[in-house]
């Protein structure tokens, strides 16, 4: 029997391999409640330009990015959709995007969503590891899985020319 002929059974079986890694690699240094930080790295986005060319209303943006501790070890991943909802300005400069990020630390996945501004939309495919102009963004979270089932509260992210970025996640419990 091959995965291929079973599509569901393929994907179920990759979900139950990581989910396994994850409770193998648990740490205390995210707790489902409290505030803590973890740094963003380089990035790779596709972004799609779905409507009119240039960026518009309906454009989006998919992308990746590892996530680090204070030390710069590799703890997670980062990944998020894009989904442009207003752009001000002819030249599109500054624009306001509905996101949804999902956060996977070892532990369990933070699910957040909500309003983004983000200054060079569709600029770029790829970021640096340090952020070339400052702003912050906060979105709700909205779920989780694992240790993060039960968790409320929001995920700001922050911005500062020549540092990494940095999501600060500011989690309550039930």
């Amino acid at each position: 029997m091959k995965y291929a002929q079973f599509p569901k059974l393929a994907t179920m079986t990759v979900l139950f391999a990581c989910a396994l890694g994850a409770a193998e690699a648990s740490t205390d240094k995210f707790p489902p409640c409290g505030t803590f930080t973890i740094h963003g790295s380089e990035f790779e986005v596709v972004p799609l330009d779905l409507a009119q060319e240039g960026r518009t209303v309906g454009d989006e943006r998919i992308g990746e990015r590892e996530l680090k501790d204070a030390d710069g070890n590799v703890v997670g991943v980062f990944r998020w959709v894009s989904t442009v909802v207003d752009t001000e300005g002819g030249d599109g400069d500054d624009t306001i995007a509905l996101n949804h990020n999902v956060y996977t630390l070892p532990d369990g996945t933070i699910h957040a969503s909500g309003q983004f501004f983000f200054e060079t939309f569709m600029n770029r495919n790829t970021q640096p590891e340090t952020n070339p102009a400052e702003s912050k963004n906060s979105i709700a979270v909205t779920g989780g899985t694992g240790a993060y089932v039960n968790s409320e509260g929001e995920v700001e992210a922050a911005y500062t020319p020549g540092e990494p970025s940095k999501y600060i996640f500011k989690l309550q419990c039930d």
